[in-house]
């Protein structure tokens, strides 16, 4: 008599039923212990501004020549970022050191990323060169500003700069030049 090796063909079906009656089950469960949470909100940043508050210039140690040389130097009352430096009846030889303060009124904290100066009209044959001190070399004239860049300014704070104007041998008695200085600031 031989023995029948044959097993019983509902023994895997009966074990996968099993397994998935065992992972519904933990389903359940775990449904049942877990909830959904909402979380709803808003995020308001601040205002990121800044403006020159004072500009002045001063020729005390100017050379004598001829005429008066005046310079002028102002906030743009249209965006008040822009300074304009106006210089009328330069001479050679003529130099004026301006000094300017800006400050943070805005409501987060900046930190100064640049400054650029715009030559005007009357100026030629300009190039701006340097990092933390900027020269603008003109054929008329040479500007040297030093403009703290990477100074953080908090708000409510100011932070002064300066710069130096030299009219160039070779220019023109009399003459008028100009430039802006623009600044730019980031987080």
């Amino acid at each position: 008599m031989g023995r029948n090796n044959h097993r019983p063909r509902s023994l895997p079906l009966l074990a996968l039923l099993l397994l998935l009656l065992a992972l519904g089950t933990l389903g359940t469960a775990y449904g049942a212990w877990t909830q959904s949470l909402v979380v709803s909100g808003s995020v308001t940043t601040g205002n990121l501004s800044a403006r020159w508050v004072r500009v002045s210039c001063s020729d005390e140690a100017a050379p004598a020549g001829p005429g008066v040389a005046t310079p002028s130097l102002t906030i743009d009352p249209s965006d008040a970022s822009v300074a304009i430096f106006q210089l009328s009846n330069g001479y050679p030889g003529y130099e004026v050191t301006c000094s300017l303060k800006y400050e943070n009124n805005g409501t987060v904290p900046w930190v100064v990323q640049g400054h650029t100066i715009l030559a005007g009209a009357n100026l030629s044959g300009c190039s701006l060169t340097g990092y933390q001190t900027k020269t603008l070399s003109c054929d008329q004239i040479q500007i040297v500003w030093w403009d703290g860049i990477g100074s953080q300014v908090q708000p409510g704070d100011k932070l002064g700069s300066a710069l130096d104007v030299l009219i160039k041998a070779g220019s023109a008695p009399g003459s008028s030049y100009g430039f802006t200085v623009l600044h730019q600031v980031g987080l």
